[in-house]
Order: C-alpha cells, then structure tokens, then sequence
C-alpha cells in the first residue's frame, strides 16, 4: 500500500510534472522525490522494461486499482 506521502507524489506524477517539479510543489528534495518514485514502481511491482514508461505504468496502474475499488 502507498504511504500518503507517495500518493502525493504519484498524483504529481499523473499531472505530468517532472521529478523537480514535484519537489517544489511538494517542499521536498530532488533525491526524496526519486526515492519516492522508486518506492511507487517496487510497490506497484512496475518492471524494468525499455519499452515502457515506467511513470504512466505507474500512473495507470494506481488509477486501475483505485476504480476497482470504486
């Protein structure tokens, strides 16, 4: 399950912003902000795949769970 802080971020994420942005907006460092991201795509067990954008998979998978739930 995603800490609050993290879904914080993931929302940043799915606004477009990029990792600099989301620290700004969020009052946190580049660094947290990539460890964050990291955390997201282990929690929501994204791979490493090339071919793939690993901020929209992670993006769409949160959205998918969450309306599910709905």
């Amino acid at each position: 399950m995603l800490s609050p802080r993290e879904l914080e971020v993931l929302a940043k994420m799915a606004e477009g912003c990029t990792n600099p942005a989301i620290g700004r907006a969020l009052f946190m460092s580049e660094s947290t902000v990539e460890k964050h991201v990291g955390a997201i795509r282990s929690e929501l067990g994204l791979s490493e795949e090339k071919e793939i954008d690993r901020r929209v998979a992670a993006v769409l998978t949160y959205l998918r769970e969450v309306d599910s739930i709905t």
